[in-house]
């Protein structure tokens, strides 16, 4: 190929990508705000069960509520109040928004979802409490149905910038500089820009997944935490990497735990506990037979979250409670708790 028509084809393709820039974008009508939230640390004490409605398919435009109840576990559903929840809703064009919420006084959080006219598919809605104390996680897909956005008009804007484009690139075919200047100052910027979105996002989930290779069995907030990233991030690649076949992984106690797909899960060993389980187990050994209410005076926790531990120390055979009188004393089992990690 002469070097005339290279710099003519050249010429019209890089100001065919230029033109792009100049198509008005359709507003998705997306009412969502994203609202700052603080990060959730790691040390996590307790548990909680998010569990969501199921829902029909929602038409774009429309409003609806989505419900999400929380409890603290199976036994006794015991409902959460106190404790906001941080939803994260992704469309099917990949883009987020999240909201803190705190659940009404029978444990239910109702989120406004209203999916804009024209973003129709799959949304994804993640659910963590957003809170330091506490664990959980959940998720829903909600089916949003409708007609798609028209793509008439980018399609007549990029008519009209290609012919733009060929009328151009004949004027400055003949001038080899200012072809080579043009694909400088408009082809390379966008390439480069392109290249680096795909680079840092393979990067980062590469990144995710070395570190479950290096350390199979983390949870989910140890991993966050460890590669600080945000939690939509750390969910979405997870799930990506789990449905490609990269990684599996399963509930273990309080925790979601992952692992490499080639991995075979351990056989458990002993009891796993909170840190806040075995800090109580440690002030049984300081201070024989202590209330509920000396555990709640030393410890400075709440009654909800003593009575919760107290109970899942007393299921797993490692404390007994015995009354004196009208009092409930609680002593560590006869059995030794070395075996505890």
């Amino acid at each position: 190929m002469r070097p005339k028509a290279i710099i003519i084809t050249c010429s019209v393709v890089f100001l065919l990508a230029f033109s792009l820039c100049f198509v008005p974008q359709e507003s998705d009508g997306a009412d969502y705000v994203s609202r700052a939230v603080p990060d959730i640390g790691m040390d996590v004490k307790n548990h909680l069960l998010i569990i969501f409605r199921d829902y029909d398919d929602v038409e774009a435009g429309s409003t609806t509520y989505i419900e999400a109840r929380i409890i603290e576990d199976n036994d006794n559903l015991y409902p959460v109040e106190d404790v906001p929840i941080l939803f994260t809703i992704e469309d099917p064009n990949g883009n987020e928004q999240r909201y803190s919420l705190y659940p009404y006084l029978d444990g239910y959080v109702k989120l406004e979802f209203s999916p804009p006219v024209g973003v129709v598919g799959n949304y994804t809605i993640d659910a963590i409490p957003n809170d330091p104390d506490w664990d959980g996680w959940s998720q829903i897909v909600v089916k949003v149905v409708g007609e798609p956005a028209s793509e008439t008009p980018v399609l007549l804007y990029f008519q009209i910038g290609a012919v733009i484009a060929a009328f151009v690139s004949l004027g400055i075919a003949s001038t080899e500089t200012f072809g080579y200047s043009l694909f400088n100052i408009f082809a390379f910027p966008l390439y480069s820009r392109i290249k680096k979105e795909e680079v840092l996002d393979h990067f980062v989930r590469g990144q995710i997944y070395g570190f479950i290779v290096s350390n199979p069995g983390e949870h989910y907030n140890a991993i966050r935490e460890k590669l600080k990233v945000t939690n939509g991030t750390l969910s979405h690649h997870l799930r990506t990497l789990e449905i490609q076949g990269f990684i599996k992984s399963r509930k273990e106690s309080i925790y979601r735990r992952f692992y490499p797909i080639e991995m075979k899960y351990p056989r458990d060993r002993g009891v796993k506990l909170s840190d806040l389980q075995i800090t109580i187990l440690g002030l049984m050994k300081r201070k024989t037979a202590p209330t509920q209410k000396d555990i709640i005076r030393t410890l400075g926790i709440s009654q909800q979250v003593a009575s919760y531990n107290l109970r899942i120390l007393t299921r797993k055979g490692i404390v007994q409670m015995r009354k004196d009188g009208r009092k409930r004393k609680y002593y560590l089992a006869d059995a030794s708790v070395s075996g505890v990690r």
